[in-house]
């Protein structure tokens, strides 16, 4: 059945439904259960009957397609569909902020930006609930907490998206390039990058660390000495070997025995390593880190979070875009 004009601002959810009804089943039903959330209050607005005959074909196939998924183990839980859904959302937000950030930004990512920000739509429509559901479902304050402040940073993370998808497709109606902002800032951010190591370079060493000296090198007093004249690297060496007889005319001549030659075995040398200064022990600078305040460390929290979901599932560029956006937030370079 087409959707009815009313049920515009629900098709975008019920299109991604259907695009992922194979590769992810999961995000599908959720993106099919809130295309339904929205439209109950459309139902309730309006009395045509093609609205109304609409909305109740979804009801029933979000029920379809929730025992079908019955035996899914994702969904067994709420904690572990919420994980999924959120780690799939946060996945697609990389991809399209990754490509903003080094000024590699198209059409696509645009494109990209606007499905992360319905994802996260999803998840925060699905799984954020009034606090009395939670404690009916057996949700404790920890889970509960974490859940709310995960809501918070998707609510801001659907802003970002929206401001930059509306801003690349601007960009490229207009036929110009949306990365001439980004490409400043990198520029920018090298010329300083490159000026501080510079400055590092020509700055004098620190107290109590010596500039470099030859002296210092244990290897510096080590020489080779020369080959003995006449006998190789030992002072008696063996006599050459007499020259070998006329070979006979037979391939096997007749040789008579005699005793083997004997050698002066070499007289025994004591080896000693040569003596060397030792050199001074490094000299550690001390490293203070910057003072924290209570809501970057809980930001700093959340990233950390964020990052164990998508390790969850397996999911290394996710995980460690939120490490890098966690160590930042405390202070790390």
């Amino acid at each position: 059945m087409a959707a009815a004009p009313a049920m515009k601002t629900v098709t975008q959810f019920i299109k991604h439904s259907t695009e992922l009804r194979t590769a992810d089943p999961v995000v599908s039903y959720y993106c099919l259960e809130y295309a339904v959330q929205l439209s109950i209050p459309i139902v309730r607005a309006t009395t045509d009957p093609e609205v109304r005959s609409y909305v109740f074909s979804l009801m029933d196939d979000v029920e379809s397609f929730r025992a079908q998924l019955a035996d899914n183990p994702t969904m067994s839980s709420k904690p572990t569909s919420r994980t999924h859904l959120l780690t799939f959302a946060l996945r697609i937000f990389a991809t399209a902020d990754n490509e903003e950030r080094v000024a590699r930004a198209s059409l696509k990512t645009a494109t990209t930006f606007l499905a992360a920000s319905r994802f996260l739509e999803v998840w925060r429509g699905c799984f954020l609930d009034t606090d009395e559901q939670a404690e009916a479902e057996g949700e404790d304050e920890v889970e509960r907490a974490r859940t709310l402040a995960a809501g918070r940073d998707c609510a801001e993370k659907i802003k970002y998206a929206k401001y930059q998808a509306a801003r690349i497709l601007r960009c490229v109606k207009t036929k110009m390039d949306p990365n001439v902002e980004r490409r400043t800032e990198l520029e920018e951010e090298q010329k300083q990058v490159e000026a501080e190591v510079e400055e590092m370079a020509s700055a004098p060493p620190p107290p109590g660390i010596e500039p470099e000296d030859s002296s210092l090198d244990p290897f510096s007093d080590r020489t080779i000495s020369p080959p003995i004249q006449g006998g190789g690297y030992y002072d008696n060496p063996p006599a050459p070997a007499p020259a070998p007889a006329p070979v006979a005319s037979s391939y096997f001549p007749h040789v008579s025995p005699s005793a083997p030659e004997r050698y002066d075995s070499p007289p025994d040398t004591e080896l000693h390593a040569p003596s060397h200064p030792t050199p001074p022990a490094p000299v550690r600078e001390e490293v203070r880190a910057k003072e924290v305040t209570e809501d970057e460390m809980q930001q700093a929290r959340k990233h950390a979070r964020f990052a164990i979901s998508a390790l969850e599932y397996e999911d290394v560029e996710t995980a460690v875009a939120e490490l890098r956006r966690g160590l930042a937030v405390l202070g790390a370079r």
